[in-house]
């Protein structure tokens, strides 16, 4: 982690999970977040963010969905293909990032404070 790490602000955190079809949400859910954090990186380094999410309450009849959230594979975090920064200032981000884990969709805003 670099100088210019954030940590997750628990209760500024929505996590959004859904299958689609045809574009539209047919099957989807939010989850808490238990911890994360944002690493800015230096110069010339990718940020990188991570947030893992709590799925244990998870109930599901859906084939697959409960093994996408929870199995060992699950571990992989998406590709998210945008990550738009809303605000950005000392000491504080707030972001909405959207990718895509498996075939599951994945949106995420969320607040990062100094570490």
């Amino acid at each position: 982690m670099s100088a210019d790490t954030r940590v997750l602000t628990l209760r500024h955190c929505v996590a959004e999970l859904s299958i689609r079809v045809l574009g539209r949400p047919v099957v989807w859910g939010r989850f808490p977040a238990r911890r994360g954090w944002l690493d800015l990186g230096e110069d010339g380094d990718e940020p990188v963010l991570e947030v893992e999410l709590g799925s244990k309450s998870l109930r599901t009849n859906i084939p697959l969905l409960r093994m996408t959230l929870t199995g060992e594979r699950a571990r992989c975090v998406s590709e998210f293909r945008e990550i738009r920064f809303i605000r950005s200032g000392p000491g504080e981000v707030v972001l909405h990032a959207r990718g895509v884990l498996r075939r599951l969709h994945v949106e995420l805003a969320a607040e990062f404070r100094a570490a």
